[in-house]
């Protein structure tokens, strides 16, 4: 058993000692690229167009279901009522919360080097939190191709 331990970590330790360049991970800039930021500039739009629709349509069907529990005069359609605009609350809330912690995701990415030669995701964020500005959703790579 105590043999074929030390084996194991012979065997080990010469495949660190003789293959490091396999190990290597290459940077990539994927936020350079022409494509990921189109699809990144539609998500930020999504994103923009989901912080208005989400608080109209909270505001809209829980004055609907106030409003039904108000015409039926009863008490437990009243509470029902609170319960599920609570519930579509907490779920708007959710949502609003994505984005930031999409941003805090890309920023934590953004120090790590082997991502990208840069070490910078800011094109990324850009285009996903401000897709109406054109100039940080144009890349580099990818200009050209179909």
């Amino acid at each position: 058993m105590k043999k074929s331990f030390l084996m194991l970590l012979f065997v080990i330790g010469t495949f660190f000692l003789v293959m490091p360049n396999v190990l290597a991970v290459e940077a990539f800039a994927p936020c350079q690229d022409s494509n990921v930021l189109k699809v990144l500039k539609v998500i930020g739009y999504i994103i923009y167009i989901a912080k208005i629709v989400i608080p109209l349509l909270l505001i809209i069907l829980g004055s609907i279901d106030f409003g039904k529990a108000v015409l039926s005069s009863d008490d437990k359609a009243m509470k029902d009522a609170g319960g599920t605009l609570l519930r579509r609350f907490i779920a708007a809330v959710i949502i609003f919360l994505l984005p930031t912690i999409l941003n805090l995701l890309l920023g934590l990415v953004d120090n790590i080097e082997s991502f990208d030669s840069d070490g910078n995701f800011k094109n990324c964020t850009n285009c996903i939190f401000n897709p109406t500005d054109d100039s940080s959703c144009r890349g580099t790579q990818g200009v050209g191709r179909r």
